[in-house]
């Protein structure tokens, strides 16, 4: 291939040569591999010029979180986080310290160009795609390619077969020769395979080193003139066809016309049998007119018949009448049945909170007992001064402390067992209630569910606040609740907008179990419930926890929520469990600020009696602060403790923006 002038190192600038080739092939689709932060020359010039059909790709999802927000709101710019590879199926994408160098290669290879260059982390990625795959995605309207990513030539090859709809390329390549990298990454390997296919390389740019350049290619004139050449033999072939057809089918015009005379003289004839059959019809038809009285005839009698079948089915209805009756007497019956159920429950919860006033009585006593025993043991100590008799004296004691120990152990776990009993009938008795009516049967809340108080206080949360937006960390009865309640509130507040609700599951037994409860319910449809397995996360100290993976779910809510300055997100944090860390629960603030940097957050932390949830409050105090953000804590004094931490993320923004 041969290097033309402009490659010296006072020629014009790269996005000079892009405008003409934008004049001389314009560009219909476009699309940008290794896209980054959304920065790079290459995507500036194509904003800069309006081109309306981008599609940008990039694989770093880092760097994919920083792009979306440089894309231009409604030009029709698509952004794709994927890997693109020389072959689709398994690939190790290296995550580099300059986010600008990572990609296939191993950053390790690149030192000979950025000497300090390290690796931050290898990623192992299943579903990488080639380019001819994203050709044949994106459609056939794309005819510019920009491959702003190493290397070039082994990329370009995974698309020969879709490089006929392709009229510029502008790739990254290696212009030194020892810079330690593969052939592949050179551009005497680009030149190789891009004029096999017709192109010719017009300008070559360098980048910030100088062993690095962009290199455009655009289609060849040669090849260019050739097509021309093909097309024109081509349209005349055409042309020769289309004089053979017009003379063939004014041939079976001249048939078809003939035939018409033909056919003309047959349907004369068939005109004059018809009306011979039409004189026979009318004949028949006196006939029918005979047939008719007759048939009027037995339709009185059929009507005689009629009223003595009604006759009939009046007396049949008497009798469904009496059956009603007998029915209603019978529901009656049953609602004294319920009646009697409710007072038995009444009587049954009043004794169960007589026994617990009982126990604890007895516990009172129980303990001044042993206290007293426990005071006169050491008095006994205190007062004998025989050392044989002290031995035997302190012995006794520690006996008597052990049995005091064991026996309120034993009495506060009898006194819970029965309060629990008692909760349990409770929530049983409520349960028959709204069954009766409502058909509906209440989730429980006790075991692995939630709490009644921790519900309420959600309810409360939802009434008093205008949400865009409740996501759940943990799902299950609290899932069916919120669901419910902003069912509710959204046909108590007409004007008000129902906010998105999503809930996370990793184990599929609850997601499934969770599903059914709101398939019951008639809310499937308005819950965003994801199956979202445990995967590492790495967090902002550069330390990795176990946490949901979101998949594309939080991705999409803030999609809906862009028009929303700073969206109001409450955010019910109830897993991972306690087994899987000490603060497993702690990502979750990260995750949400990084999707929703604006928001005024609601972080509504669950179990806060235990010491990770507590561990995890200070955390999440630590990081916002840490981040210019003033949180304000509420801690809740309910059966397993709660605490709420709210925070408005979009002050921190407009302060950085005013500075």
């Amino acid at each position: 291939m041969t290097v033309p002038v402009h490659d010296r190192p006072d020629a014009l600038p790269l996005s000079t040569w892009l405008d003409v080739l934008r004049a001389v092939f314009p560009p219909r689709a476009v699309i940008a591999v290794g896209a980054g932060s959304g920065n790079g020359s290459l995507l500036q010039w194509l904003r800069s010029r309006h081109v309306h059909q981008v599609c940008v790709v990039e694989g770093d999802a880092n760097q994919y979180s920083h792009l979306l927000r440089q894309l231009p709101e409604g030009a029709g710019w698509t952004p794709r986080c994927d890997v693109v590879a020389p072959a689709a199926g398994p690939a190790v994408f290296y995550r580099a310290s300059n986010p600008a160098e990572s990609g296939l290669f191993e950053p390790e290879r690149l030192r000979m160009l950025w000497p300090n260059l390290s690796k931050r982390e290898a990623i192992d990625i299943d579903t990488a795609i080639t380019l001819e795959g994203l050709l044949a995605e994106a459609g056939e309207h794309i005819n510019w390619l920009m491959l702003d990513c190493l290397p070039a030539a082994p990329l370009l090859q995974s698309g020969l077969a879709r490089f006929d709809q392709i009229d510029v390329v502008v790739a990254r390549v290696a212009v030194a020769e020892h810079t330690g990298l593969d052939h592949s990454a050179h551009l005497a390997a680009a030149d190789e395979l891009l004029s096999g296919l017709g192109f010719m390389r017009v300008h070559q740019c360098a980048e910030r080193h100088p062993a690095l350049a962009r290199a455009i290619y655009v289609r060849s004139p040669t090849v260019l003139r050739n097509q021309l050449d093909a097309a024109r033999t081509e349209r005349a072939a055409l042309e020769c066809a289309l004089q053979e057809q017009r003379q063939k089918t004014q041939a079976e015009l001249d048939a078809l016309s003939r035939t018409a005379v033909a056919e003309r003289a047959v349907l004369s004839e068939q005109l004059r049998q018809l009306q011979q059959d039409h004189e026979q019809l009318r004949n028949q038809f006196g006939q029918k007119q005979a047939e008719l009285e007759a048939s009027r005839t037995k339709q009185a009698h059929l009507e005689q018949r009629l009223a003595e079948q009604r006759h009939e089915a009046e007396q049949h209805a008497e009798r469904l009448a009496n059956q009603l009756a007998q029915a209603q007497a019978q529901v009656q019956a049953a609602h004294a049945e319920r009646s009697a159920l409710e007072q038995d429950l009444h009587i049954q919860l009043a004794q169960a909170r007589q026994q617990a006033v009982e126990s604890w009585h007895k516990v009172d006593e129980i303990l001044k007992f042993l206290t007293e025993t426990r005071d006169t043991l050491e008095e006994l100590k205190q007062v004998s001064n025989l050392t044989v008799q002290q031995p035997s004296l302190e012995k006794l004691l520690e006996t008597s402390n052990a049995n005091v120990d064991k026996w309120c152990k034993s009495i506060k776990t009898s006194i819970e067992r029965e309060v629990s009993n008692a909760v349990k009938q409770i929530e049983a008795f409520n349960a028959i209630q709204a069954y009766l009516a409502t058909g509906d049967l209440l989730p429980s809340f006790h075991g692995w569910s939630v709490s009644p108080d921790f519900a309420l206080l959600i309810i409360e949360l939802l009434e008093h606040n205008k949400f865009d937006a409740v996501i759940e960390f943990g799902s299950g009865s609290s899932t069916l609740l919120v669901a419910r309640a902003l069912t509710h509130l959204s046909k108590k507040y007409s004007q008000r907008q129902r906010p998105v609700q999503v809930a996370f599951e990793h184990l599929p037994e609850f997601h499934d179990r969770t599903a059914e409860l709101l398939r019951h319910a008639g809310l499937r449809d308005e819950v965003k419930l994801v199956l979202a397995p445990l995967k590492p996360m790495t967090l902002a100290s550069g330390d990795v926890a176990s946490f949901y993976d979101p998949g594309n779910a939080l991705v999409e809510v803030a999609q809906l929520l862009e028009n929303i300055v700073a969206p109001r997100i409450l955010a019910i944090v109830d897993g991972p469990p306690e087994a899987t860390g000490p603060v497993a629960r702690y990502p979750s603030l990260e995750l949400l600020l990084k999707v929703f940097p604006r928001q005024h957050g609601y972080f509504l932390l669950d179990d806060y009696r235990r010491p990770g949830e507590q561990q995890t409050i200070r955390m999440w105090d630590e990081f916002l602060r840490t981040n210019n953000i003033d949180p304000v804590q509420t801690e809740y004094e309910l059966e397993k403790r709660a605490c709420l931490i709210e925070f408005d993320a979009s002050q921190r923004v407009i302060e950085g923006e005013a500075s």
